[in-house]
């Protein structure tokens, strides 16, 4: 399949306009077989794309006010005057959200992965599950 910013430019239009754009998609892509998504593969992977693409730019945001070691969890906090932003750990219970899907739940892009994932009926090889 051959990589393409539409899905991307319609998901996230801000992040589809990046420069580094098209390697991330690309680096989504490379990370999924396509047939494990059928027809909801290209929408997936431009979902992970973003993801992702948020992930790193909150840790950049987050590096630009000088806290190199900030997680880049989701945000839970922000403040207008004197920008400041706050991110946490993600929480999960187990058995509702496996370990390795705990850093999908940060963003929206990442939880709509997820749920393109799980109507497809499987888990990706590289995602784990927790056992209740």
């Amino acid at each position: 399949m051959t990589v393409s910013l539409a899905t991307l430019l319609v998901i996230a239009p801000t992040l589809a306009a990046r420069p580094e754009a098209s390697a991330w998609l690309e680096m989504s892509y490379a990370q999924h077989r396509t047939d494990e998504w059928g027809n909801v593969y290209a929408y997936a992977m431009a979902y992970h794309c973003a993801h992702r693409m948020t992930i790193m730019l909150r840790a950049e945001q987050q590096a630009a006010m000088g806290n190199h070691s900030a997680p880049a969890g989701p945000l839970i906090g922000a403040t207008s005057g004197k920008e400041s932003e706050t991110y946490g750990a993600t929480s999960y219970r187990a058995g509702e959200v496996s370990v390795s899907d705990q850093e999908y739940t940060s963003t929206g892009y990442g939880q709509t992965y997820l749920s393109l994932r799980n109507s497809r009926g499987f888990s990706c090889p590289y995602v784990a599950s927790v056992d209740a």
